[in-house]
């Protein structure tokens, strides 16, 4: 699982580690196709190789699906990944913000949902400000708050590793990754 607050790399570095791994499936679950991952887990019950990626900016929460009934065994919980890796803001973080801002003013679609949905429309202007600003606002709070969560996941078992950059990010990956395969 990568997580982290918003704009920090997170489907960067999701492709990244598609890339590198053989038989993996990434997939961003901030766009609410939760039946697409239930399919994926049930694939990966099957074949124990499959390497499964998921990215979600709410990656630290617990969370309960309408699914779950009827997928009991699904790990919804953070604690049951085999490793959580939670990108840290980078030190560009504004200027991320920034160019998300410009990809939603050239979509029309602020944050996944939101806006007219028509490109370059200047009616999506304060909306596209008023989320930035209160994304920018609030991150350090939010860091904060997620730290303190990892701080509770760590109690419980789970394997997390909190990297500040995309570089620093890859190479703990690279590090855990190595230990998996030889156990393969």
């Amino acid at each position: 699982m990568i997580t982290g607050i918003g704009v920090t790399l997170k489907s960067s570095l999701g492709r990244r580690i598609h890339e590198l791994v053989p038989k993996s499936t990434r997939m961003d679950l901030d766009y609410g196709r939760v039946e697409e991952y239930y399919e994926l887990l049930e694939k990966e019950r099957k074949d124990s190789r499959t390497f499964l990626v998921f990215e979600s900016v709410h990656g630290l929460e617990k969370r309960m699906h309408t699914y779950e009934q009827e997928y009991s065994q699904v790990p919804n919980d953070p604690v049951s990944y085999d490793l959580i890796i939670y990108l840290l803001p980078p030190k560009n973080h504004t200027i991320l913000w920034l160019n998300r801002a410009w990809e939603w003013f050239e979509c029309g679609t602020v944050d996944l949902v939101k806006g007219n949905h028509k490109k370059y429309s200047l009616q999506n202007l304060p909306l596209i400000f008023k989320q930035v600003s209160y994304d920018l606002r609030n991150r350090r709070r939010w860091v904060k708050k997620d730290l303190e969560r990892i701080a509770e996941l760590r109690k419980q078992g789970a394997n997390v590793v909190v990297a500040q950059g995309f570089e620093n990010a890859l190479q703990s990956f690279h590090k855990w990754f190595k230990g998996v395969e030889a156990e393969m």
